[in-house]
């Protein structure tokens, strides 16, 4: 797991912890779903990925609202997600060996683990979460991300497609 890049980490502090702006034009005319009612992102988040996620409050009273917009090309996910929770939020993942995430953090912090590894991510860092076990994510405050979901056995077959090695 990564928190940062090179180049997010040799950027001033004031640069790093800005806002992260995202030209949505990828996902504008997406599939949308949104609600101020926990309950049901609770029930979209479950659905949508067939169980693998668990979304949960510590407070349902400070939730406002849940946004999500994703793009299905070939077998790579884009989700753009938005959560005004005061409160913040949990994601337990179950383990899925051909899950890899690529979280890309706008706005909100949050804490990744999995395992004994933990790390922590700011707007403009990005963070690789390869699901080799179950993880818990606990996002702080109000987040927005670019979630894009990777499947391990894909990219296996492209590189040795593209090597020559297989």
């Amino acid at each position: 797991m990564t928190a940062s890049t090179d180049a997010a980490a040799a950027m001033p502090v004031s640069a790093r912890t800005a806002n992260f702006a995202f030209d949505q034009a990828l996902l504008s005319n997406a599939p949308h779903f949104s609600t101020a009612d926990y309950q049901a992102a609770r029930r979209h988040v479950e659905r949508t990925t067939r169980g693998l996620f668990d979304f949960s409050l510590q407070s349902a009273r400070e939730f406002r609202q849940f946004d999500v917009r994703s793009v299905r090309l070939a077998e790579t996910t884009f989700s753009l997600v938005r959560v005004d929770s005061v409160s913040g939020y949990d994601i337990e993942m179950l383990h899925d060996p051909d899950l890899v995430l690529l979280h890309i953090l706008m706005r909100g912090r949050a804490q990744l683990q999995l395992g004994a590894a933990k790390v922590d991510a700011a707007p403009a860092q990005m963070v690789l979460l390869e699901s080799t076990a179950n993880a818990h994510k606990r996002w702080q405050g109000s987040t927005q991300l670019l979630m894009i979901r990777l499947s391990r056995s894909r990219m296996e077959r492209l590189i040795a497609s593209e090597t020559g090695v297989g």
